[in-house]
């Protein structure tokens, strides 16, 4: 047991904070489950590679704590700011660093529609409406490796989004709170 702990734990960056003991406990793999049926009977069933509503709970409170930046690009061209038209190091908005957390979050795709003109639609006998035709590109970008940041440090990025007069959409870190792991 000890071993598997330290195995998911040892390259734990030092900006996030330690996953206690005893919710480590909680995300230990059990081979064998008690499901109960319609009929309220318990049938034992062996469950290799399923996780329990609690441990999945358990996962996403752990991932909802981890803050972090997506670097801007790989090999491939980074995006460019939609803002500013420059490139800056980090995904950003409003031209500051974008904190994210968990996985909830997709990045990386990018849509845009452009309309390319009108045209006329029969929609009855001597009735028309016009038409808006528009072209839908997606352009995919190559996102690069994240980078571990504090709660705080989210924080602080989000105020200065907010200070930009920018409405933050998104979670909001409290660097005084725990791990939280609902029941």
């Amino acid at each position: 047991m000890a071993q598997l702990l330290s195995q998911m734990t040892g390259d734990l960056p030092p900006e996030w904070v330690a996953i206690p003991p005893e919710i480590l406990q909680l995300l230990v793999p059990v081979n064998v489950r008690t499901l109960h049926t319609a009929k309220g009977e318990e049938k034992i069933v062996s469950a290799r590679g399923i996780i329990t509503p609690q441990q999945k709970r358990t996962i996403d409170a752990v991932l909802a704590s981890r803050w972090f930046l997506v670097k801007n690009g790989g090999a491939l061209p980074r995006a460019r700011c939609m803002r500013c038209k420059r490139y800056h190091q980090y995904i950003t908005l409003a031209c500051i660093e974008k904190p994210h957390n968990g996985l909830g979050e997709v990045v990386g795709l990018i849509e845009r529609v452009t309309e390319i003109g009108t045209r006329r639609q029969k929609i009855g006998h001597r009735q028309y409406r016009d038409v808006v035709m528009t072209e839908t590109q997606i352009d995919a970008v190559e996102l690069g490796p994240i980078v571990p940041i504090t709660p705080s440090e989210a924080r602080g990025f989000i105020d200065r989004i907010n200070a930009k007069g920018y409405g933050w959409q998104g979670a909001i870190p409290d660097p005084h709170a725990g791990l939280l792991v609902p029941a």
